[in-house]
């Protein structure tokens, strides 16, 4: 009975820092955003690292929609999202990715589009600039 005591005293002052923390120290500061569009999204920022880290979904775009004959058009869509965009063949695409050290990778779900953009933030402009031709003029 006295160790369980002296084990829960102990716990109890190593965690004390942690609860006499404000709330806002304590759990991300998640806030919503709305772009002019009126796309909502979730922001959490953290300056301690220079890396944006970005996910998106397109609900409703997954392989549920592909139409009659053509089953698995997602699945190849987010298999070849990344080879190649506006001017850019696939070598050249990859190789600005790579330059950069850009990771761009799409996937498709029985329901949904998702898309992941992960890149450091001296990078960022060619970073959306890659994944905005990937999504506007894939090749």
């Amino acid at each position: 009975m006295i160790r369980r005591i002296a084990a829960f005293v102990f716990i109890l002052f190593m965690a004390a820092p942690a609860l006499a923390q404000s709330p806002k120290d304590r759990f991300l500061d998640i806030q919503e955003v709305t772009s002019p569009g009126g796309i909502k999204a979730w922001l959490v920022e953290d300056h301690n690292v220079p890396v944006i880290s970005v996910q998106f979904a397109f609900a409703g775009a997954g392989a549920a929609r592909d139409p009659d004959g053509k089953s698995g058009l997602a699945q190849l869509l987010s298999n070849t999202l990344d080879e190649g965009a506006g001017d850019l063949d696939s070598q050249s695409f990859q190789k600005a990715l790579s330059d950069h050290s850009i990771d761009l990778h799409f996937n498709s779900s029985r329901d949904d589009f998702y898309g992941s953009l992960k890149t450091l933030t001296r990078h960022k402009d060619s970073a959306f600039n890659l994944l905005h031709l990937a999504l506007t003029a894939p090749r």
